[in-house]
């Protein structure tokens, strides 16, 4: 009866023979990568012939050097100052709505236009063309609209802000409208009873004048039959 195996000998590769598997690995990576391969070294080219790469070989050669200008550029009070800029435009594009600044970025282009054809007609300048234009309904709307635009621009909107408030004037106005609210609900709340209270007496006068009103219409009958 065999043995039982009790050790096993791994096979060794010499130096030579390593060298040459990773070759081989290397190789299959290639081919099974041929695609990629060939658009990356399309994209070198053009990096190449724009200049990019020896710009790039430049900066990382002087990288001190560079460095050094960045933190002094960036040090100035005015580049902070557009880098801050910067953010805050980030933020305020970030609350336009896209969806209803679309028509009216549309209607803009259109006036524009009319504007253009307006400058190429002649004798457009009178009283009479004025007044035919208050008349015209897109006139009306076009005033309309501009009418709800300035009502918009009055609205307050201190709550909403975030860029140009101070975080502790922004804490106190929410403190502030908090205090503001609750008033509100109290004083509408306490408010209630009493005008349930006049809606009732309201109703009583009005079912008193009703049955007055009955009783005198049944003594007339009563009397007219008399």
């Amino acid at each position: 009866m065999a043995k039982a195996t009790t050790t096993i000998r791994r096979k060794t590769y010499s130096e030579e023979e390593l060298k040459e598997k990773e070759l081989q690995e290397i190789q299959q990576l290639l081919v099974n990568h041929k695609d990629a391969i060939h658009e990356t070294f399309e994209i070198i080219q053009h990096m190449q012939d724009r200049r990019i790469l020896p710009m790039l070989t430049a900066l990382f050669s002087e990288g001190d050097k560079v460095l050094n200008v960045l933190v002094k550029t960036v040090d100035n009070p005015e580049t902070a100052r557009a880098l801050k800029n910067m953010l805050l435009m980030g933020g305020v594009l970030g609350t336009l709505n896209v969806d209803q600044l679309e028509p009216i970025v549309l209607k803009i282009n259109q006036g524009i236009a009319r504007m253009a054809e307006f400058e190429k007609i002649e004798n457009q300048s009178s009283y009479v063309s004025l007044v035919k234009a208050v008349k015209d309904p897109e006139f009306r709307v076009a005033l309309n609209l501009t009418v709800a635009f300035l009502k918009g621009l009055g609205e307050d909107q201190d709550a909403k802000e975030r860029t140009t408030q101070q975080p502790e004037d922004r804490a106190h106005y929410t403190a502030d409208q908090k205090v503001t609210t609750a008033y509100n609900a109290e004083k509408e709340a306490s408010q209630r009873p009493m005008q349930q209270r006049s809606d009732n007496h309201a109703g009583w006068k009005w079912l008193a004048a009703a049955g007055g009103i009955s009783l005198l219409t049944v003594a007339l009958t009563m009397g007219s039959k008399k």
